[in-house]
């Protein structure tokens, strides 16, 4: 090779086209990547129905319910470990403690707006139910569904808007999760904006600041639990058996109608008011939300 030919393959291509051309290459496995991590909403769902319906009609509702609570848990990890390329360290176990204090904070915020309903006169306590109440099988049932709506919405989408921008993340998901809530009987657009606030805003911030799924979990199982098994008042709209009798009276403003509390000018102010200080704490804290 003569030094003509030698400085024609030694010649250094721009900047700008060996940025472009390292881009190009790496667009592919990046899209890939993308995709494969996208495919854990989907995987989630389909196991869990899956599940449903190999295990129908052969186990009971409190272990059928359980193994639906493993399956939620094992597919997300394993997606994150195999998929994701990563550990799921929003589920770790050293942090599973927080599900208690997230419980503890959920069922206080109902019981704060049972309590302010009641002061004003628009809630009249009775007594308690005559019929059982399996409390501790409500409670599984009520996690599960915690569990599997808090590994969409904050472990999947929220981690993934964050990465982006963390208060797009908080909007966003905050606006699905209301929205989804139309789909419930007695829904209006009134409560989907109120579950955005309340909940979407709590919910959302409780992931931030805390770093890890079990502080929202243990939120959304103790606001549920509280609302239908024990205040036995309707759960987004759906009616369900609880331990005490009482009636509301008074303007659906207040009551929140046939939906629930959760559309109650009173849950909104309450929960809104916890949902915005959690937020307020991420940014004094400078707390970095999971987003791998």
């Amino acid at each position: 090779m003569n030094v003509v030919e030698a400085d024609a393959v030694n010649v250094r291509k721009p900047d700008g086209v060996n940025a472009a051309a390292s881009a190009a290459e790496g667009f592919g496995p990046r899209a890939m990547r993308v995709l494969a991590s996208g495919l854990g909403p989907v995987l989630l769902v389909a196991a869990l129905a899956g599940v449903q319906i190999l295990t129908m009609k052969h186990l009971s509702k409190t272990y059928e319910v359980l193994l639906n609570l493993a399956v939620l848990l094992v597919v997300y990890s394993l997606h994150a470990r195999f998929i994701e390329r990563r550990v799921a360290v929003e589920l770790s176990l050293r942090r599973l403690p927080e599900l208690v204090y997230g419980a503890l904070l959920g069922t206080g915020l109902i019981a704060a707006v049972m309590l302010v309903l009641t002061l004003v006169g628009v809630y009249h306590l009775h007594g308690l139910v005559t019929t059982p109440v399996d409390l501790p099988g409500a409670a599984i049932t009520v996690l599960t569904a915690a569990t599997l709506e808090e590994l969409l919405f904050r472990g999947y989408f929220f981690r993934w808007l964050s990465r982006w921008n963390v208060w797009g993340a908080i909007g966003v998901t905050s606006l699905f999760f209301g929205l989804a809530h139309l789909a419930n009987p007695h829904a209006s657009l009134l409560a989907a904006v109120a579950i955005a606030v309340e909940a979407g805003v709590l919910l959302g911030a409780a992931y931030w600041l805390s770093g890890n799924l079990w502080f929202p979990i243990g939120i959304h199982m103790g606001w549920n639990f509280a609302e239908g098994p024990l205040f036995n008042v309707p759960v987004s709209g759906t009616a369900v058996h609880g331990l005490v009798r009482g009636t509301f009276s008074g303007p659906p403003l207040l009551t929140g109608g046939a939906f629930g509390i959760e559309a109650s000018l009173v849950a909104l102010v309450i929960c809104g008011a916890v949902g915005f200080a959690m937020l307020w704490l991420c940014v004094r804290r400078h707390a970095v939300p999971v987003r791998a």
